[in-house]
């Protein structure tokens, strides 16, 4: 079941909260109960386990991975500045947020990319199904909506969630012809 909570909006000083009536400022929030949480534990570490053995995942990302961060992100990037400046070079910085990410992933997509990975055919159909016919309902003072069904996306919420997106968006930066950095949270 999906649940809707309110965002905040970061201003450059200060933590603002986004109005309530705009149904555009809630995102889903997925529930899952301890059973499902424990199986999507295993799930994630056979799943990044692979991933490591197989360097699967593109080394510019450093979101929701083991010995990686934002820190570890900031120093790579600072460091390429810092060599762009010795070099004489000129350094242009585009920064992209892409605003609710997680909710756009394609489901066919998604599987397609597990499998041509190398994913265990098992955790792929197990992933296929823990998405499929999800829906979402939202409760606001006592009174909850009709359910409508969650064609795309992955759950927030769940453990499994940034580790598909992560695979989702692992073949980024072979599509881009600059230099690439990637950081995606929770």
């Amino acid at each position: 079941m999906f649940i809707k909570g309110l965002e905040t909006c970061h201003n450059h000083t200060s933590i603002q909260k986004r109005s309530k009536s705009k149904p555009s400022n809630y995102r889903l929030i997925s529930l899952t109960c301890i059973a499902s949480k424990l199986k999507e534990h295993i799930i994630v570490s056979n799943m990044i386990d692979y991933f490591d053995t197989h360097n699967i995942l593109c080394p510019q990302q450093h979101g929701v991975r083991s010995k990686h961060s934002c820190e570890t992100q900031l120093i790579g990037f600072t460091q390429e500045i810092a060599d762009s400046l010795d070099q004489g070079q000129q350094t242009d910085v585009i920064v992209m947020d892409f605003s609710k990410a997680f909710d756009i992933v394609d489901h066919h997509k998604l599987v397609h990319k597990l499998t041509h990975m190398g994913v265990n055919p098992y955790i792929t159909t197990w992933i296929k199904d823990f998405l499929h016919n999800r829906s979402q309902q939202v409760l606001v003072e006592n009174k909850v909506s009709h359910r409508l069904p969650v064609l795309s996306g992955v759950p927030q919420g769940s453990v499994v969630g940034p580790s598909l997106f992560l695979a989702y968006i692992n073949d980024l930066p072979g599509s881009v012809r600059s230099r690439v950095r990637l950081f995606a949270d929770k």
